[in-house]
């Protein structure tokens, strides 16, 4: 019997196939939602864990160390030398380590962060950027901080003072500039944003910039901590490097350091002038920077969409509505309010 190309397909072939197929897609689902839903409770309980590891060695850890060095009378170094050597181990301890475990427990190889050397230009174009969208991130924060002031809740002042050691002020300027740029951006750009990019780069740089945001802990610079992480996100995705968001990170807070030591001794009127020209400059830099992006380069602004099919809604449905995640939003509520000042 001859075969007939030409004969019409079984029906009931075609439904079996096109069954399978939905049944498939449907399994595809359901294990990207599972799978997000497990990574972010392992992300929510890493995020915990470095908020109580962090409460533990400013209260109790801090207060052993004194202890020890008035029984045993160290007195090698100054106090101010001890206290920024702690906010080092800190660093380390409480904000690196449990991103490595969480790393491993995900199965996210460090190797897999993106360390591409960054194109000058591009670079210096990207700082610009995010210089100028953290003058939009001061501002939020002082409207969010005039509204709490209605309800006697202001946000914690943060003066940035140099010891008078020299040792001192050098750690001390480390901790402010370098280890920040280094450890933060390894975390949050790296590890954090790097594990989440399968879901989709924007919702990758979303998630990774609101955790880097909460990491702040107070709402003097959680407005422009966001900001800033979605600038820095978009640019490591964009420039396959982690080293631009280091710089990035490096840049601003050397600004604010600059300006921060520069205006103590100014009056106020003074100081609001010293900080209008370092916005003004900002804004210089972000519109060289957009002119070069947009006009020069004519950067292409697409990003990598998910690997899952799963609309994004979705995904930030599955992330928010889980048990440990909401406890690590009900504690930073709860950190955030300790944090506010009260008169």
């Amino acid at each position: 019997m001859y075969h007939n190309d030409f004969q019409p397909p079984d029906s009931g072939s075609s439904i079996n196939i096109q069954q399978n197929e939905i049944s498939e897609q449907v399994s595809i689902y359901h294990a990207c939602v599972a799978q997000l839903k497990m990574q972010s409770g392992a992300l929510a309980l890493t995020v915990i864990v470095n908020i109580l590891l962090l409460y533990l060695f400013q209260t109790a850890g801090a207060w052993l160390v004194v202890r020890l060095i008035q029984i045993t009378g160290f007195d090698l170094i100054s106090m101010d030398a001890v206290n920024e050597l702690y906010t080092m181990l800190l660093y380390v301890v409480a904000f690196l380590l449990p991103y490595l475990i969480y790393a491993k427990a995900v199965e996210y190889h460090l190797d897999d962060i993106p360390r591409d050397q960054p194109y000058p230009p591009v670079l210096a174009a990207s700082i610009g950027v995010s210089l100028g969208l953290s003058v939009a991130g001061i501002l939020l924060s002082m409207i969010i901080s005039i509204f709490f002031s209605f309800f006697g809740l202001y946000p914690m002042r943060l003066p940035l003072e140099l010891p008078q050691d020299s040792f001192a002020a050098a750690l001390f300027i480390l901790n402010t500039i370098f280890i920040p740029a280094s450890i933060e951006e390894f975390v949050n750009r790296g590890i954090v944003l790097g594990s989440l990019r399968k879901y989709g780069d924007r919702f990758a740089i979303i998630v990774s910039a609101l955790i880097f945001a909460l990491l702040h802990r107070n709402m003097a610079q959680i407005p422009n901590a966001f900001l800033l992480g979605l600038a820095m996100g978009y640019f490591v995705v964009k420039t396959n490097s982690i080293w631009t968001g280091i710089l990035i990170h490096f840049t601003n807070n050397l600004l604010v350091l600059i300006i921060s030591v520069s205006t103590l001794g100014l009056s106020d009127l003074q100081g609001i002038f010293a900080t209008g020209l370092l916005f003004l400059f900002y804004l210089i830099a972000c519109g060289w920077g957009l002119i070069y992006f947009l006009k020069i380069r004519r950067l292409d602004m697409s990003l990598f969409p998910s690997c899952c099919p799963v609309e994004e809604r979705s995904l930030y449905r599955s992330y928010l509505l889980n048990f440990p995640t909401i406890m690590m939003l009900l504690l930073f509520v709860w950190v955030i309010y300790l944090n506010f000042e009260r008169f």
